[in-house]
């Protein structure tokens, strides 16, 4: 395990546990790391780790090359479980009325060329 600044890597469970907020534990197991409880102990938000280090830990922290090693492992984003309640309803047949038609009945790039004048509104009829 190899950081920026020293501040996670090395430490064992407990004391990796006493850096709240700081540190976090990402237990390595021997087949990626030959002296495991050495790399386990990580910086919560990934920031510091090099390359190797970070991909040592795919399950918390992502390699996002921004132009300096030392900012590119970050903690990796967390997938939110949504749960959505689908309702379905007939609508009415669309209608545009405008006094001078000059936007209705076009499609999305026709109404995109007509800058100011016209404003895409999709309406979906499902």
């Amino acid at each position: 395990c190899k950081e920026a600044t020293p501040k996670c890597c090395g430490l064992n469970k407990a004391g990796c546990a006493a850096k709240v907020g700081e540190c976090t534990w990402d237990f390595l197991d021997k087949t990626k790391f030959a002296d495991s409880w050495r790399g386990s102990c990580i910086p919560a938000d990934c920031v510091g780790l090099n390359s190797d280090s970070c991909e040592l830990h795919p399950e918390k922290c992502e390699w996002k090359w921004g132009g300096d090693w030392k900012t590119s492992c970050v903690e990796k984003s967390k997938k939110l479980m949504i749960t959505t309640t689908t309702t379905t309803v007939v609508l009415a047949e669309p209608t545009c009325k405008e006094a001078t038609p000059k936007c209705c009945g076009l499609n999305k790039a026709g109404c995109a060329a007509k800058v100011g004048e016209c404003t895409w509104d999709f309406l979906d009829k499902t």
